[in-house]
This record gives C-alpha cells, structure tokens and sequence, in this order.
C-alpha cells in the first residue's frame, strides 16, 4: 500500500491562522473516531487520535465497533418518531459502497461488504401481524422491500422454511465486517502518518488560546477537539458538566457458531422476533444481541447466551448441531432519543458519539459531517437535528427527534 497521500485541492483543509491546515486531536479509536481521522487526513489536516485501552474492555466485552455484528439495515427498525434519523441512515448507507472499496482498495484488507439484503421473519400468526403493519409504515416511507410467502421464504433460505410463516425481503439492506474495518481504518490511517495513541485522556483543557488534550504522559495542543468515545464520551474530563453528552452504555452480548464443516447456515442477514442472524463468508453465523441497561457490567452471562440460542433456535433448528465459536458483549452508546450527537459543542470542541445501536451504519456519513465543519467551517444542514446543544433546555434549533421516555437517563 502506498503510504502517499492524495489530497483534491479543490476539497482541502481551510489553513489556521498560523498558515498550516488544522490539527485535530480525537479522543476514540472506534469506527467513528478512525473514520473522521480518514476523511480529516484526505483533506489535509494533522490528526492524532486518542485511545484508552487495546480491544477488549473487560472479560470478553469490547467497545462497540468490535463487538458490532456490522448490519446496515436502516429498513428494519426505523420507528415513526424517528424520521430525520431514519433519513441520515439512508444517507450515510448510500455513502457505504464507495466507502468500502475505497477502504478497501487503499489498505487491501476484504471487509467482507455483502449487498444480499436482509430479511424480517415471522414466526407465529401474532409475528405475521406485526410485520404486516411495519410493512405498510415502511410503504408509506417509500422503502424498497417485497413480501414473502412460506414458499417463497425457503426458496431464499431453506433452513427457514419449517419455521418461519412470512417475510418481509430487503434487498438494498447491506452488512460489513467491521473488526475488519477497523483494522483496515488503522491500516491506511498508519500508512499517512497518523498516529493512535494508546492512552487514556484523563481530560481536555478548553480555557486557553489552543484547546488541549491532557494524558497521563503529557498534553498535546489542537485546534480542534473531536469526542467519538462511544459510549465512555460522558467521563471525558475537562468538559462543563453542561456540556457533557447524555451519553450512557447499553450492554450486548453476542456469539458465533459454524458447522463442522463451514457450510453457510444462511445467505441474508436475518431478524427473528428475538434475535437477529449475520452470516459471514468464512461460513460463522454471528447470533445477537442483548439489550441491557446495565452500566459498564461486563462479561457474558449464562442468561444472555441462553436467550440468544434459544431465539436462534426457534427460528432455525439447524444451528442446534453448530459449535459456538467465540462469545463477547460490548457496550453501545446510548443517548436520550436514540440519535447521534453530531457536530460543534464549543467553537473548538466537536462531538461524533451516542450513535446506540447504528454506529457502523452512521460512519461515513459522521465523518463527512465533522470534516466538512472542520476544514469548510460549515456544518452541513441536515446534522442540524442532531446537534449537541439540542437536550439543552434554551435550544431553540431543530427538534424533529422525540425522546421516548424508556430512554431517559
């Protein structure tokens, strides 16, 4: 891979008052973080980004991305509340082919990107009802999607057949490896020079002339600040407790299994009414995930695996004779409505976190949105719905998005 950055003139970094392209310091190495450091390198600017610790975060548990199954599926969950979330998720799953071959292309690591869309199963005669009403939400939001018969089901997915009594087919629905991404993020981002500290930010200083990074080994100056730790973003130090993100972790656990011989269970990623199924081409079925408002608890519990094999089971017998590969649990970032938080806090201060459970989705199009307010100073219009400062109770912006109250904090 050539370590040779090409930046479009036409598309570069606004220079700072000292005449050299912004410095950006982003405290998180997940999917977000590395993908706004990617865009921001494109464009010019110096970055170093900041992390707390190696992959795992606990016994057996991770940080979202790595723990992420890698769905991009905004087709399936979209709620009618949620209407400008469900827009930016098409948005950015618009952005997602070119951004894997360019990913790919630039750092030569498969990300196992598979466009074989999805399908939503029912499974009893009160399943089929619901999925009937989410179908009609969805034609009215204009969706692309086919109903499927019993019939019709197995001829896609055979293993289905004996259990399942309808489907609705998504075919524009994609999914990604994203231990993949991340390792093919690092990859490239190496290859210009950007480094990734291994240390936790103990605080940022914003009082001075420079925003500043602080860390048990010294302080580093930037023009600007990016907070994409996931759902650690509330314990960064430094921040005015009023400007603190409403971020809290919500627990998942998952788990894959494969036959003995790797043959594929299944072809589409497929949601069961318990869990959802991600195959993945070497052949292992990825089984998910727990919902579970638990703090930072980590770990893998016998209840949680059992759930999720039961669910799995229901819905596809046949993976009763598979063998569990590997289990892990991870911590999504959750905000008070569900949506991200995206763009200025501060003049200098940004924040890409509280993506909860569409992180991966969201990447590129965070990305864009961060760089393009950093090197164009100009926030593009549509983040405006996700600003931070929207919780703040003299926000006089745009309020599209309706927080349902399981969600407060």
């Amino acid at each position: 891979m050539s370590g040779t950055l090409s930046v479009d003139p036409t598309q570069g970094a606004r220079v700072s008052a000292s005449g050299v392209a912004p410095h950006v310091a982003i405290v998180g190495a997940g999917i977000i973080g590395l993908s706004i450091a990617w865009r921001l390198v494109q464009r010019g600017c110096r970055v170093d980004v900041f992390d707390a610790g190696g992959p795992s975060q606990g016994r057996g548990c991770f940080a979202a991305s790595r723990a992420s199954a890698g769905l991009l599926a905004p087709g399936v969950e979209a709620e009618p509340t949620e209407d400008a979330l469900h827009e930016l998720c098409l948005r950015s799953l618009s952005l997602w082919p070119a951004f894997a071959r360019e990913l790919e292309g630039q750092s030569t690591i498969p990300l196992d990107f598979r466009s074989r869309g999805s399908l939503v199963i029912a499974l009893t005669r009160d399943d089929v009802k619901k999925l009937e009403h989410t179908h009609s939400y969805h034609e009215a939001l204009g969706t692309a999607q086919r109903w499927l018969t019993r019939a019709e089901l197995g001829e896609l997915e055979p293993n289905l057949e004996a259990t399942a009594l309808a489907a609705r087919h998504l075919p524009n629905d994609r999914q990604v490896d994203p231990r993949a991404v991340l390792v093919a993020l690092r990859d490239v981002l190496g290859a210009h020079g950007v480094a990734v500290h291994q240390r936790r930010v103990d605080a940022v200083a914003l009082g001075g002339a420079r925003p500043m990074i602080v860390t048990e080994l010294g302080q580093l100056e930037a023009d600007y600040i990016v907070v994409a730790a996931g759902a650690w973003s509330r314990s960064v130090g430094g921040i005015p407790d009023e400007w603190k993100p409403p971020v809290h972790p919500v627990k998942g656990q998952m788990l894959s299994v494969e036959l003995p011989d790797s043959t594929p269970l299944l072809q589409h990623a497929v949601f069961t009414p318990r869990v959802y199924l991600v195959p993945r081409t070497s052949g292992r079925l990825l089984i998910g995930a727990t919902v579970e408002d638990r703090g930072f608890e980590d770990g893998v519990t016998a209840g949680g695996l059992l759930h999720l094999l039961e669910g799995a089971w229901r819905a596809m017998p046949a993976v009763e004779s598979a063998r569990v590969v590997e289990t892990w649990c991870g911590f999504r970032p959750g905000s008070r409505d569900d949506a991200p938080m995206i763009g200025h806090r501060d003049e200098r201060l940004l924040f890409a976190t509280g993506h909860y459970r569409n992180g991966i989705l969201l990447a590129p199009a965070t990305a864009d949105a961060i760089a393009m307010t950093i090197c164009d100073q100009a926030e593009p219009d549509w983040i405006s719905a996700f600003a931070p400062a929207r919780f703040d109770a003299d926000f006089a912006g745009f309020r599209n998005i309706q927080v349902p109250a399981h969600a407060a904090l």
